[in-house]
């Protein structure tokens, strides 16, 4: 006998089909979601999404007192205050942390396995967390639990003989090393591949690398944060190369010029270049130089003109405009290039594409350092050069170039660079 025949029976593998692909279109703490980019800008209101039983992930992330796992669909998505603070996101594997809530964005953070991080709203299957004391960033709400509990403060623990420096590069002065791993420290900063943190026992600040970091949780909070007192790890610093030289960095495009514009995802050149712009202008500022961006975000359309007029107006010590390479026609071409124009810049070309020559892996060619007539070096008054960093062309460079290693590479090249080039200066 044919069931399928059967009223009752085609009745309930309807019933079961309907329910089946409705679960397939919520998202729900712990589930598993493609990573695409958003498709809308507009803030979802979580309250209109299904709630789902607690998955073994989410028990586990529940186990400490006080807290509750809560399916994203209980938040309400749109407050930053203490409500939102309360509720903190469980990764349950490495997770990209992106600017915006896109997957071609640039990475800001590879986070893992148990890392925790306040969750301050949620739109289009991304929630947006706090990563820091003043840094938000976007991750997709896939193979994570939301947890809810009281107030907690931020934390990272740090891995013991973690090196802790005055400032985010190597260049600058060794403070301490850390004997324990007892101290806990609240994540101020992140800038590339290093952490700004304040040691919560004596209120002191220091850089340490990411490598040294083991992870982001919660904590019970310890003191009010308005009764601290920090003491900035800036002024252990004692080499003072950089110290009131005037440095215009000029992140290369932006706004409605999205400069080059790598197939796939697509990659655009104008998040690469403000990204490393980022971490360049923040070991500057550190080192006591004064540090001025012609821009410092994605939507910002600025003139050639006007980059040249800033540098000129200011008087540079040096202008620095970062941009990124592509020759379709040619996907194996790799590397970077620095283009100067007038005959005083071509030692900080030099100086600076000998850095990068280390820091990205460069072949030392001459080639990769020519006198170019390009506007913004041709109309400067002051020492410019203009730094392509990679191909996006070259399928490696571009996979590479979104991530924060290689922010880190092409700003501390250049960092060294003009370190070398002052030190002459």
């Amino acid at each position: 006998m044919n069931l399928w025949m059967k009223p009752y029976v085609r009745l309930v593998l309807l019933l079961i089909i309907a329910i089946l692909a409705a679960g397939g279109e919520v998202l729900f703490a712990g589930g598993f979601h493609s990573e695409i980019p958003a498709a809308s800008s507009a803030t979802q209101p979580l309250s209109k999404q299904m709630n789902e039983p607690q998955t073994p992930k989410q028990k586990i992330a529940a186990e400490k007192p006080g807290r509750k796992v809560v399916s994203i669909a209980e938040m309400d998505g749109s407050s930053t205050g203490l409500k939102n603070s309360e509720r903190w996101a469980v990764l349950h594997g490495q997770k990209n942390v992106r600017l915006f809530p896109d997957s071609s964005k640039p990475v800001i953070l590879a986070a893992g396995f148990g890392m925790e991080f306040p969750v301050l709203a949620q739109k289009n299957g991304w929630l947006e967390i706090r990563i820091d004391r003043n840094q938000k960033g976007w991750l997709q709400a896939s193979g994570i639990s939301v947890i809810t509990r009281p107030a907690e403060q931020q934390v990272v623990d740090l891995q013991t003989d973690s090196v802790l420096r005055s400032g985010p590069d190597t260049y600058f002065d060794r403070v301490k090393t850390l004997e324990h791993e007892s101290s806990s420290f609240i994540p101020l900063e992140l800038n590339g591949r290093w952490l700004k943190v304040e040691q919560i026992e004596n209120q002191q600040i220091f850089w340490t690398a990411m490598s040294n970091v083991k992870g982001w949780r919660g904590e019970e909070l310890v003191l009010p944060a308005m009764s601290r007192t920090s003491q900035a790890a800036e002024k252990f610093q004692t080499n003072r190369t950089l110290f009131g030289k005037t440095v215009v960095i000029d992140p290369g495009h932006g706004g409605e010029d999205s400069g080059a514009i790598a197939g796939g995802l697509p990659v655009y050149e104008r998040d690469l270049n403000l990204a490393a712009a980022k971490v360049l202008s923040r070991k500057l500022s550190s080192a006591g130089a004064r540090v001025i961006m012609t821009r410092t975000s994605d939507d910002q359309t600025v003139s050639l003109q006007d980059r040249v007029d800033v540098s000129n107006k200011v008087k540079a010590d040096a202008f620095v405009s970062i941009h990124q390479n592509i020759y379709p026609e040619n996907p194996s071409v790799s590397g970077s290039i620095t283009f100067y124009n007038h005959a005083p810049s071509k030692e900080l070309a030099l100086d600076i594409q000998h850095s990068l020559t280390g820091a990205l892996t460069t072949s030392e060619n001459q080639d990769h350092v020519q006198n170019e007539e390009l506007f913004v070096l041709r109309e400067n008054k002051q020492p410019a050069v203009l730094v392509e960093g990679c191909f996006l062309s070259n399928p490696q460079e571009m996979k590479d170039s979104i991530f924060p290693d290689y922010h880190e590479q092409l700003a501390a090249g250049i960092f060294h660079g003009l370190l070398h080039y002052f030190s002459n200066h």
